[in-house]
């Protein structure tokens, strides 16, 4: 997600929660999401304020799987899953 600058306050966690809300209306049938946070990056509030629970937290690894060939991992730093019902 990018974000301006200028944007107002809490554009992000606003931006979360408007996205949760048309999911929920447009594909009822969907009941959690999940996000992943690069701490490199951001440090996870917006998920806090938007209602999200973080629920794991892990260095990324090798990304090659038998059905994915990635020969690096795009964001090598530490990441926070986050989940919400809806």
């Amino acid at each position: 997600m990018a974000i301006a600058e200028d944007a107002p306050k809490n554009t992000a966690s606003r931006m979360l929660k408007i996205m949760a809300m048309q999911i929920k209306r447009k594909w009822p049938h969907i009941e959690r999401l999940v996000s992943y946070q690069d701490c490199e990056v951001h440090t996870g509030t917006i998920y806090a304020a938007a209602g999200w629970k973080a629920e794991a937290e892990n260095k990324s690894g090798d990304w090659i799987r038998k059905n994915r060939d990635r020969r690096e991992a795009q964001a090598p730093g530490m990441k926070v899953r986050w989940g919400r019902d809806i």
